[in-house]
């Protein structure tokens, strides 16, 4: 029989479906509740902090709140909610937020139409909409070039052939991707007004990227204060932080963002043996086999031991809801007649979490996971690493040696982005720091048409600069560390119903990097060489499959150095021997967006 406690680790996503004991968490739930009313009725934008030790249930109170508003949806009073989890830190925040706004909003409903075909005007009727989103809202409401439109709102770098067919302009030089986000945002909760757009920001804490992070905050403290003030009076934003770094927060954000973000408080507390009571017999009754067993039962927790439950609370007599749920886990399959689960160490516990958590990862979230990820990986391996003081194209600087700086640039080559961004590079490469390193997704391909892009990234690497064609499998690896701290640094990563120390999963991590990230840490610190891979990429996935003499041939290349960048790149190329001796794409092309 199915174990409703099954799901008893955190650092999942919201869960609609999990089984809900209504009565706890009832005040905190109530005051999301009350302040999205005041919101709808009063048109004020609305903020409310909520505060919990880890485990003690505020992403599952967020799930609630989804919940209640589709309800009320349902009944005549629309909502727009948008739940965003901080697992990065704060330079792409804006980003962040419009593609979770505008996956909310291209959510379809029962009907089948889309959520921002109910909350939003006709775009022909509204007024004072600037041009390119009223470009995109058109054809997304028309049902016409939705891929090229829902890639757009969503923030993704197009190239240039999507562009034309949106008959859109890249964007302005001297407007950067966060502030273009900002701007998205602001006039989608414009056009929403009045219907309220629920922000849910979860694991706060995540936005500081290592211990001691003074940027993470401020950052982020700034970016809502805007959301804040900038919106139509149509917004709540809901954000959720540990009770233990509440001083620290509201000092590194300031008084002025405080006021806006921490003003309003609602604590969760841990749970008394009478609430997981209830806990335990919410999950119990979602079964509907159990329901109708426990019907015949006068004890409120069958087939749950009572007795060995309440052995389990501590002499003050409370635990949070996550350690209770793994402990009716563990009593339901006692029940059940399991031997207990195997004991495993903190090591394999890691290593498996760590495994489940490589999956391929799309290219529109590579320079997130490398901005997140390679500051980690630095990290990791005792490199001193700096970012900027102040704003810059750059994202720090290894201090080795030899000072390197890095960037990341990943751009689609079909558009202007990549070409602008390699400018900047050459113009802002400090003369003190001799060497550039730039990393880009493997996966972007740069066609032989892509001149201007292929001049600025030569005359880059004459300069002594590197480029670093990231492989999908370092991505995923990466993709993978940044999750895992995540988790950690929130206290979300439970083994047994107990957190994980961020120590102890920095130290693991330190000492089992993949191969993979082994590689690409070896690849930094060598010598600048002329890398074809985004060429050869580009050429594959325009033939779909070509003879390695014609490659070599089109990329004016040796045949054997062709052929070894080939068998390099597993994940991108597929190699057929014989006399032909064939390249072929193993992976889909790359996303317009």
């Amino acid at each position: 029989m199915y174990n409703p406690f099954q799901s008893h680790a955190a650092g999942v996503d919201l869960d609609r479906d999990r089984a809900d004991a209504s009565e706890i968490h009832s005040e905190a739930f109530g005051r999301c509740r009350e302040m999205i009313v005041r919101v709808r009725q009063h048109r004020e934008t609305q903020a409310l902090l909520i505060l919990g030790e880890a485990g003690a249930g505020k992403t599952h109170l967020l799930g609630r709140l989804e919940r209640w508003l589709e309800r009320s949806s349902e009944q005549g009073e629309a909502s727009v909610f948008v739940p965003i989890r901080l697992a990065s830190g704060g330079r792409m925040l804006w980003r962040l937020i419009r593609e979770r706004l505008a996956q909310a909003l291209l959510k379809r409903i029962d009907d089948g139409r889309r959520l921002l075909q109910i909350v939003l005007p006709a775009p022909a009727a509204a007024s004072e909409i600037p041009y390119d989103l009223g470009v995109v809202l058109k054809n997304l409401f028309e049902g016409v070039r939705v891929r090229e439109s829902a890639a757009w709102l969503q923030g993704y770098d197009l190239p240039q052939p999507a562009l034309d067919l949106l008959a859109l302009a890249p964007p302005r030089d001297d407007e950067s991707l966060e502030a273009a986000s900002e701007r998205v945002v602001i006039n989608l909760c414009n056009l929403i007004a009045p219907v309220p757009v629920v922000f849910c920001l979860d694991q706060l804490e995540s936005i500081q990227t290592h211990p001691g992070d003074s940027t993470g905050f401020p950052q982020f403290g700034s970016v809502i204060s805007a959301l804040h003030d900038g919106a139509a009076k149509n917004v709540a934003i809901i954000s959720c932080l540990k009770t233990g770094l509440l001083v620290g927060f509201v000092e590194h954000v300031g008084q002025f963002a405080a006021d806006r973000i921490a003003k309003r408080q609602v604590a969760l507390h841990p749970l008394n043996f009478e609430q997981a009571c209830r806990l335990a017999a919410a999950r119990l009754d979602s079964v509907p086999e159990l329901r109708a067993l426990r019907a015949q039962q006068a004890e409120p927790v069958w087939p749950l031991d009572r007795r060995a439950l309440k052995a389990g609370f501590p002499k003050d007599g409370l635990l949070v809801a996550r350690a209770v749920i793994f402990r009716c886990f563990e009593l339901f399959e006692r029940w059940q007649g399991h031997a207990a689960e195997p004991e495993i160490s903190t090591d394999e516990f890691l290593h498996r979490t760590f495994e489940e958590r490589i999956q391929a990862t799309p290219v529109e979230q590579s320079e997130a996971i490398l901005r997140n990820g390679l500051p980690a990986l630095f990290r990791l391996r005792g490199l001193s690493y700096a970012p900027p003081e102040a704003a810059s194209i750059l994202e720090g600087t290894l201090q080795t040696e030899r000072p390197t700086a890095i960037a990341i640039s990943n751009h689609d080559a079909r558009g202007t982005g990549l070409s602008r961004r390699l400018e900047r590079l050459a113009s802002e490469w400090p003369a003190a720091t001799p060497a550039l390193t730039v990393f880009r997704d493997a996966r972007r391909g740069i066609g032989p048409g892509a001149r201007r892009t292929l001049e600025r990234l030569k005359t880059l690497e004459n300069r002594g600069a590197k480029l670093i064609n990231v492989k999908p499998e370092a991505l995923a690896a990466l993709n993978a560390l940044n999750q895992l701290l995540a988790d950690a640094r929130s206290e979300d990563l439970a083994m047994r119903g107990d957190p994980v120390p961020l120590a102890t999963v920095e130290q693991w991590l330190a000492n089992h990097l993949s191969p993979s990230l082994e590689d690409l840490l070896e690849h930094i610190g060598q010598a600048p060489s002329s890398d074809f891979t985004a060429q050869l990429v580009d050429l594959v996935n325009k033939t779909k499959i070509i003879r390695l003499d014609e490659a070599a041939g089109t990329l004016q290349r040796p045949v054997e150095e062709v052929e070894a960048l080939a068998r390099s790149y597993p994940a991108l190329f597929g190699f057929a021997g014989g006399s032909a001796r064939v390249l072929f794409r193993a992976v889909p092309p790359v996303p317009s967006g």
